[in-house]
């Protein structure tokens, strides 16, 4: 998902999905039993969408309290569902509310990603660029 050629609403998009799953790299690599995320190498896209959707598999293997296990696959399922949407959009261009889904999703993966870290006891830095 090259951001070249995308409407500012798609590359704006882009950015902030890549940013939260940035969150998610360190929040799965901060449990009890790390679960080690690729690059956030913008060309990598679909291997974050692979890689976040097996760590919501193996979040429930996390001795963790059920609470945080359901706030992790919340969070994430929230960031699967808006790299979805995104891929939606870019393929029929014309379904503006997918946008809007984008966005709010990727919002509370966000918000959710930081909340976990900080139980975890982690300083998460937002625009880590890793």
């Amino acid at each position: 998902m090259d951001d070249s050629g995308f409407g500012e609403l798609e590359a704006d998009a882009a950015v902030r999905l890549r940013r939260v799953y940035v969150l998610w790299i360190a929040v799965m690599a901060a449990l009890p039993i790390p679960i080690m995320l690729p690059r956030a190498e913008p060309h990598f896209v679909d291997a974050w969408h692979t890689a976040l959707g097996r760590a919501w598999e193996l979040v429930a293997d996390q001795p963790l309290e059920d609470g945080g296990k359901a706030l992790a696959q919340t969070g994430i399922a929230h960031w699967l569902v808006a790299h979805e949407q995104l891929a939606g959009f870019l393929r029929s261009r014309d379904e503006l509310w997918r946008i809007t889904a984008v966005t709010t999703n990727i919002h509370y993966s966000g918000v959710t990603a930081l909340s976990l870290g900080e139980s975890l006891g982690i300083d998460i830095e937002e625009d880590d660029d890793n």
